[in-house]
């Protein structure tokens, strides 16, 4: 036998269907006894949650340009990043090779002091305006986290990673209002980005809403059908709804797909 996430199952000596039964039945066992109260609650209940600030307005008056790509696989964003802007840049990587090690050293307020300086000659960069609002969020200053997406979004409008970022910001927060605004603007930039909608599909959820949340995954797996993570999270919500036989296949097909994924 082997361990998978702390209980025993079977190895694959047997059939591939044993094996794969029996690991999702031991997944499901997982999630029923370690969440069953959070996935109780969020089946259960249901809140209606309204929000609305200049930041809600400011993200809906942005405009994100796109263009269908050629092979017509998906949208694909017409924002261009500047040649200095880009990652290969060698200025760029030094300085950031810095503040990450300033970050690393313990010294969150050099680092920003360092990325902020970055950000002035890079200003297109998305991964440094990310770097720099984990900063804000780590010391708590979520106002200011929220204003450097805010900034960083005006400059690269069609990054989706940003726009992920700030809806599960605001998610965090409890505005939830908010979060659905900014992720359908991620979909915008992006449709085809699995992390956000098992983000969403998993506010959704905790908000009691199973509907929204099932609609939002299958989605994202219509869009990204080898994602063994919006397979596992579609397969937890099924349970959670009273669907056994249908989150088992779930768990299955993600299993196949990522067979030592203890989740």
């Amino acid at each position: 036998t082997m361990r998978l996430a702390g209980h025993p199952v079977p190895t694959m000596g047997g059939s591939t269907a044993a094996f794969k039964a029996a690991a999702a039945n031991q997944l499901l066992l997982r999630y029923r006894s370690s969440r069953t109260g959070l996935l109780s609650a969020a089946c259960a209940v249901k809140t209606k949650v309204s929000f609305e600030n200049e930041f809600e307005r400011e993200a809906s008056s942005m405009t994100i340009h796109q263009t269908i790509s050629p092979t017509g696989a998906g949208v694909t964003t017409t924002t261009a990043v500047p040649k200095e802007g880009t990652k290969e840049d060698p200025e760029l990587v030094r300085r950031m090779a810095e503040a990450k090690a300033i970050e690393r050293s313990g010294d969150l307020k050099a680092a920003a002091v360092m990325l902020d300086g970055i950000l002035e000659d890079f200003p297109a960069h998305g991964k440094v305006w990310m770097r720099r609002f984990r900063i804000a969020k780590r010391q708590r200053r979520f106002a200011e986290a929220r204003d450097h997406l805010r900034r960083a979004l005006k400059h690269v409008p069609g990054n989706a990673i940003l726009w992920q970022a700030w809806a599960d910001l605001e998610k965090s927060l409890g505005r939830h209002a908010v979060a659905r605004r900014l992720y359908r603007k991620g979909l915008e930039a992006n449709p085809r980005l699995a992390s956000l909608y098992n983000s969403w599909g998993g506010m959704e959820r905790d908000q009691g809403d199973v509907s929204r949340a099932r609609a939002l995954l299958r989605d994202g797996l219509r869009q990204n059908p080898n994602s063994a993570r919006l397979l596992h999270s579609l397969g937890v919500l099924e349970d959670c709804a009273g669907n056994p036989a249908l989150s088992r296949r779930l768990l299955e097909e993600g299993l196949l797909l990522e067979p030592s994924n203890a989740f």
